[in-house]
């Protein structure tokens, strides 16, 4: 008996243990999960703002691009009055078919009188972006201010506000907003975020998403929305779990914690502030921990995520003692109740299963023994339920003696049908042998077909212009990759795309893309927009024929070499969706173009055209891009890790300046030293284009 309670005892520990193990693990995994879920929903936002930066950007320099010469009909640059007295201007008056509702502020400095014409073009473009202005405060509510300052003394803000409360003044100048999109800060022309300010129109903490704009090669201001810090507290409310709140971190700076944080301070606080004093003094180690996961220091669970669209990371951090008591709170109020329950069912259990299943079963066990030794025996006194299993074992062991006798008799026969089933499966192998060599067939042919209509060495070669070397290599037979260099009546097109699956199909669609391509171009089709859309017509028609759920991303280029003495320079037109350009200048200098705006996938929708953009990128001597397929970046090993963007840029940028074959053969040797003898499960792209 007491060997018996020993026993019970050590299975109660055990289960308590494993409870409270599982407890501990879930706490941590639930805090994670949640964790990483607010992440997400903070970046959403946070690229919603970048998104909605861009959009201004692009609307505003489309602005330019399509009025050459100032308006001569707008409302609202006729309302603008100049205050000569202060040598400034503003819009505080609005015309009655507008409200403050609807646009924003404009005011600067100077006088409106015997200005050039770009600068009137540049004041109705910043008015034109009221439009913009709406849409933001609807697509981001609470949203603190939208503008635009420009180089040119001037500020157009939303919402709108009295020039006597906020007017331009050139300290505006120094603020990041401004400083960070000047050329010798932003060569690459992209979306920024600041660091936290205090804003100078009383709204009090905030950070700012930026965006230069330009005119052609021309720096002229910068479009922008602000958030305020209560604003990203907010998204950081009702995080349920312990007692510590989130908060998010960018270099120095604490930007949100609902304690700690409000847009009402008057400093920003250190990130030093909001973490407990046991861990100060190994605060840069913790801050330099890359891990993704939850990772214990000093005492502590800390978990640290980067955001993708913003330079920021989301913290968090809770104590192992604190996890410990709620595991061990969670786990020993229902055990404590169990515990007695259990201990009388398994003695309950233990002394039922000796009577009734123990001491029958060794009867049992005998009477086997006996059955199989051909011996004649009585059934023994047994509960009721288990006399059956006796009688069945007595009927079962006198079936099993007539059927041994039974199955010497079939065993002639089954040979000699076994030998008649192994004719009949020796033909069907020979039958699927056929029709297997016969598919290999087809498929080598269209394999064929697809290594023939692909750009020849010399065709490459003969470019004007350009150094070009490509790789293509289909992870099966038949691969869904494409790309073609074409030169038509001196009008060079680049194309380079990626079929969704592998094999036959889209080695047809491959094909047709092609054949379309080259359609288009020899009817004279330039204009990219209605070569796309038309291109994504033939596409969409033939797939939906095809029955088939097959699309592609595309991305097109349009060359044109300078003329005349203006040699070694050359600009490309981009339009459709793909994977990042990278663009490289002579000295070895990497910039990633995102192509997520120019297009959508063809073969989707049957007209594409209001997603279809353009855009332009000069080449100076040995400036170049580098395209590819998806099979480059996420190629994996047997660790399963990928190769990724950053690595294809630093091979590139390593050997750019050798021959474009030569960095082509250097990229390929990478991936295939990375891949290793893991199984490639993608199709191979790789263009390499490098201005003479």
């Amino acid at each position: 008996m007491a060997i018996t309670c020993i026993i019970l005892m050590l299975i109660a520990a055990g289960i308590f243990y494993m409870q409270f193990k599982s407890r501990y693990d879930v706490t941590l995994g639930d805090i994670k999960a949640s964790f990483e879920s607010r992440l997400l929903t903070i970046d959403y936002v946070m690229q919603t703002a970048t998104n909605q930066v861009q959009r201004m950007k692009i609307q505003a320099q489309n602005y330019l691009i399509s009025h050459p010469s100032p308006p001569t009909d707008l409302t609202l640059l006729e309302a603008l009055q100049e205050d000569k007295a202060q040598k400034t201007y503003n819009l505080d008056q609005l015309p009655t078919t507008y409200n403050i509702h609807m646009i924003g502020n404009l005011t600067g400095e100077g006088s409106l009188r015997n200005r050039t014409a770009d600068f009137y073009r540049e004041l109705a473009m910043a008015l034109d972006l009221n439009s913009a202005y709406q849409g933001i405060e609807t697509t981001i509510p609470n949203i603190a201010w939208v503008y635009y300052t420009s180089k040119n003394q001037f500020i157009n803000i939303y919402p709108w506000v009295k020039s006597a409360d906020f007017h331009f003044s050139a300290e505006l100048y120094t603020h990041e907003f401004y400083t960070l999109g000047l050329p010798e800060n932003n060569p690459s022309k992209s979306v920024f975020w600041t660091s936290a300010y205090i804003d100078e129109a009383g709204k009090g903490l905030m950070v700012t998403s930026a965006a230069p704009v330009y005119e052609k090669q021309t720096f002229l201001g910068t479009v922008a929305l602000d958030f305020t810090l209560d604003i990203l507290n907010n998204l950081l409310d009702h995080f349920a779990y312990v007692d510590t709140p989130l908060f998010i971190i960018n270099k120095n700076q604490l930007l949100a914690h609902s304690q700690l944080v409000s847009s009402k301070d008057k400093t920003i606080k250190p990130i030093q502030s909001a973490f407990p004093d046991e861990l100060q003094p190994q605060l840069a180690k913790i801050l330099s921990n890359s891990t993704q996961d939850f990772f214990y220091h000093d005492g502590y669970w800390i978990i640290k995520q980067s955001f993708k669209n913003v330079p920021w990371q989301l913290v968090y951090w809770v104590s192992h003692q604190t996890i410990l008591k709620e595991a061990f709170y969670s786990t020993s109020l229902g055990f404590l109740v169990l515990l007695p329950a259990i201990i009388i069912i398994l003695m309950i259990a233990l002394y039922l299963t000796r009577r009734e299943f123990i001491h029958p079963a060794n009867l049992l066990v005998q009477h086997i023994e006996a059955e199989n030794q051909g011996k004649t025996t009585v059934i023994p006194k047994v509960p009721v339920a288990w006399q059956a299993w006796f009688e069945t074992v007595s009927q079962a062991f006198r079936e099993n003696r007539t059927l041994v006798k039974k199955l010497e008799l079939y065993n002639a026969s089954l040979e000699a049908m076994v030998a008649e089933r192994t004719l009949e499966i020796s033909k069907l192998n020979e039958r699927l042998s056929a029709e297997n060599m016969r598919m290999g067939t087809e498929l080598e042919t269209t394999r064929r077909l697809q290594q023939m209509i692909l750009p020849k060495k010399q065709e490459l070669k003969a470019i004007h212009g350009l150094d070009i070397a490509s790789f293509m290599e289909p992870a099966t037979e038949v691969g869904g990759d494409y790309y073609d260099v074409l030169e038509y009546d001196g009008h060079i097109k680049i194309g380079i795309g990626d079929i969704t699956g592998h094999g036959l199909e889209s080695g047809v669609l491959m094909l047709m893309v092609q054949t379309a391509v080259r359609t288009l171009l020899a009817n004279q089709e330039t204009d990219p927009l209605r070569f796309m859309n038309t291109l994504n017509r033939i596409v969409y028609d033939n797939v939906n024929r095809m029955n088939s759920d097959r699309n592609l991303s595309l991305l097109l280029l349009d060359y044109h070499p300078s003329l005349g003495t203006d040699t070694g320079h050359g600009t490309l037109h981009l339009s459709g969706q793909h994977e990042e350009i990278i663009l490289v200048r002579a000295n070895g200098k990497v910039e990633r173009i995102d192509t997520q705006d120019l297009g959508f996938p063809l073969g989707l929708e049957a007209n594409i055209e209001s997603f279809v953009a353009q855009t332009g990128i000069e080449l100076a001597s040995g400036d170049g891009l580098v395209l590819y397929t998806d099979g480059i970046p996420e190629a994996c090993n047997r660790q399963n890790e990928m190769y990724g963007v950053e690595r294809l840029c630093t091979v590139v940028s390593r050997h750019w300046s050798k021959t474009v074959d030569e960095i082509c053969q250097a990229v390929i040797a990478d991936v295939r030293m990375h891949i290793d003898d893991y199984k490639v499960f993608d199709d191979i792209t790789l263009l390499i284009l490098k201005q003479q």
